[in-house]
């Protein structure tokens, strides 16, 4: 499974721990709001089983070998979010199968394109979650869960 480290900055040092000694790419999306879109895209283009670490994320080896031999197509690890709101369809630690990407080869296109009516505008990586999760959901494919990671963003 590849695992693509993302942060926007430096990432936590918890989240580097926890990915110590482990084949990642790491990619750092400081400065441009577009940028995870656009690598989103690039690995759903690729074909090939990914999963995403957030910078702020800290899963377990055990969360990683399980996504690793999931037979799931779209595998979230909730995580904590503000205001004590468990967020369950996030990319903070999402594995996505080779067979979802074959299957809905157009999705994170789709999805770099919603406007939703929000402030934030299509391609922006605040929302690109939720368009993602949106689009997966009305394709009829439900998330196959995992158990939580850690969360390391300090909301305040």
């Amino acid at each position: 499974m590849n695992v693509v480290a993302v942060s926007a900055g430096d990432p936590h040092p918890a989240h580097l721990a926890a990915l110590r000694g482990l084949s990642v790419r790491r990619v750092n999306l400081a400065g441009d709001p577009y940028a995870y879109g656009r690598l989103l895209g690039e690995l759903w283009a690729a074909g090939e089983e990914f999963c995403v670490v957030e910078g702020d994320i800290a899963p377990q080896p055990a969360t990683l070998a399980g996504l690793a031999g999931c037979p799931g197509e779209w595998c979230p690890c909730p995580y904590p979010g503000p205001g004590g709101v468990t967020l369950a369809r996030s990319l903070g630690c999402t594995r996505f199968s080779a067979g979802l990407l074959s299957a809905h080869p157009a999705l994170v296109v789709d999805a770099l394109g919603v406007d939703d009516s929000t402030d934030t505008p299509p391609g922006h990586w605040a929302r690109l979650d939720v368009r993602v999760a949106g689009l997966l959901a009305a394709a009829g494919v439900n998330p196959h869960p995992h158990p939580a990671v850690a969360h390391h963003h300090n909301y305040g």
